[in-house]
């Protein structure tokens, strides 16, 4: 380390690599040819339903993976391995915190435009348009002004709940902590 080094700042960001499918079944066949790319991949879900339905999925398809919980995990050595996450959790604080208490710098986040997070921002035209322009099912969507975007979306639920109550489910989640009404 040289004498200037010693006076900078760490930075403190999180690089995520957003990869938005337009249908569920497509992130699910999208996931297996991502692990095929990263084998040693650490693949983690916010929920219990994810990591079921991901569990299963993956068995029913050969691929010998586990799906880790965040609930029930901890990240004691990661090393160069790619972290996965099978969702985005709907509250940002929640994720940086748990980013920054694996010390994880780069994540690959999945997300489809068909999830209860998406759904709460009216995802049923943005899927419209993407199939209007050509968009394929098995593609996906990979972009900083999605990943902007989906954060500011974060940032919009947090300022809608007093505090966050546990769930099984992104459905459930969003049952549980927002009101009825949309954004």
């Amino acid at each position: 380390m040289g004498l200037f080094n010693f006076f900078n700042k760490k930075t403190d960001t999180i690089q995520v690599r957003d990869l938005v499918w337009i249908s569920h079944s497509a992130k699910l066949k999208g996931c297996i040819n991502l692990l095929k790319e990263f084998p040693e991949a650490i693949i983690v879900s916010w929920f219990p339903e994810t990591q079921k339905i991901f569990s299963n999925y993956f068995s029913e398809n050969g691929i010998q993976k586990e799906v880790k919980l965040t609930r029930t995990f901890s990240l004691a050595f990661k090393g160069q391995m790619p972290i996965i996450f099978l969702e985005h959790y709907p509250l940002k604080s929640k994720e940086v915190e748990l980013m920054r208490n694996w010390d994880i710098e780069k994540v690959i986040i999945l997300s489809s435009l068909d999830e209860p997070f998406f759904e709460n921002f009216g995802s049923e035209r943005i899927i419209g348009l993407m199939k209007t322009m050509g968009m394929k099912d098995d593609e996906f969507i990979e972009n900083t002004m999605i990943s902007s975007a989906i954060e500011n979306a974060q940032n919009k639920i947090e300022k809608k709940i007093a505090f966050d109550n546990a769930a099984n489910s992104s459905k459930e989640w969003f049952a549980k902590n927002i009101s009825v009404s949309k954004s």
